[in-house]
């Protein structure tokens, strides 16, 4: 089995993309700010941690005196996915090294290191193609990069190679809603392959009881969360059935951080009714398609004192999913927040 990599053209995207987003950090659009350029040069390999996370791949490789440790996991799935971690040993060549292992191939093999404005970071081959071909990375987000890397570019982390690879690149998230990312993450450990199998009752292992259900439809509570590729709005929302909801936005949405609300009275009832009349209990647990680089969607309802996670990866998922994610976002849109937006609340990473 090849360990997959994107083609060249995508590389070229990614970057074109880290140059809009350091432009935008750095106020370059329509601002007075002077240019930041980044300093990117060749230096000395080391031991550490590396790492990237870019929403639809993700790389961790530890180095340490000649030995490695490799994860690696893209939204592309195949049947014959390796047991991570590979580990073997790696030769050295001036600033590159090439990890040693007949499940690792080019590009993935081969990285040479690079000190971006002091920030250490491995690079592909194709990404030092790009850089001198011009489309290099001249204006480089440094926190963005410090947190997810950039596909083909691995940043080192003072994190264990392990929490990276749990944690697939996210922060350590709160388990009370609404957070940022808890609904991707529990899904993540409810089912760490990314699916999950479900019993003749059609619920996964590791559904439990939550709250008391409420009148006829037995739905208690509803969850959305979106996370994605570059510029997909990501947020996740909780409205239980009392009307009240819980809202954080974490990227690329206007309202951003914490907020709390409730929804016009009387409308949690006919979007139950519709959750019930679908049927979501039997839904399956996950929904993938081969595509890459789309946004997932996660939907959590409380029904009967059960919950229900689904996974609905490039709206793969049936149609009645579909309209019920559309449902959420408009009761999200209607919501009488308990505080005023902020002026300062605009896009930011």
């Amino acid at each position: 089995m090849k360990t997959r990599s994107r083609p060249k053209r995508n590389v070229e995207k990614q970057i074109q993309i880290l140059l809009l987003l350091g432009a935008l950090a750095l106020g370059l659009t329509g601002c007075a700010t002077s240019p930041k350029v980044s300093a990117v040069t060749p230096c000395k390999p080391q031991n550490g941690v590396f790492f990237t996370y870019t929403g639809y791949m993700t790389t961790v490789l530890e180095l340490k005196d000649g030995h490695f440790r490799y994860w690696f996991e893209s939204d592309a799935k195949d049947s014959d996915e390796p047991n991570y971690p590979l580990s073997g040993e790696y030769s050295t060549v001036g600033d590159t090294i090439t990890l040693k292992h007949d499940k690792i191939f080019p590009p993935q093999s081969q990285w040479a290191f690079r000190a971006v404005n002091g920030v250490i970071t491995l690079w592909r081959p194709d990404a030092l193609e790009s850089d001198k071909t011009g489309k290099n990375l001249d204006l480089l987000d440094i926190p963005f990069l410090k947190k997810y890397g950039a596909g083909s570019i691995v940043v080192f982390s003072d994190k264990p190679a392990e929490d990276l690879w749990k944690d697939r690149g996210m922060s350590s998230i709160s388990t009370t809603p609404a957070t940022a990312g808890q609904l991707s993450e529990q899904f993540i450990k409810l089912h760490p392959g990314g699916h999950a199998d479900i019993n003749e009752q059609g619920v996964s292992p590791g559904s439990r009881p939550y709250l008391p259900q409420p009148r006829a439809t037995g739905v208690a509570e509803i969850a959305l969360e979106r996370r994605g590729f570059f510029f997909c709005p990501q947020y996740t929302v909780r409205i239980t059935s009392d009307g009240r909801v819980r809202y954080f936005g974490e990227r690329y949405v206007s309202r951003l951080g914490t907020h709390t609300g409730r929804i016009p009275e009387g409308c949690f009832q006919p979007l139950a009714e519709f959750i019930h009349e679908a049927g979501v209990a039997g839904f399956r647990d996950a929904y993938n398609s081969s595509v890459t680089d789309q946004e997932t969607t996660y939907t959590r309802f409380v029904i009967g004192g059960t919950q229900k996670l689904i996974s609905n990866y490039a709206n793969s998922g049936p149609a009645a999913l579909w309209a019920i994610e559309q449902l959420i976002d408009k009761l999200v849109a209607e919501t009488k927040w308990d505080s005023p937006k902020k002026p300062n609340e605009i896009n930011d990473l």
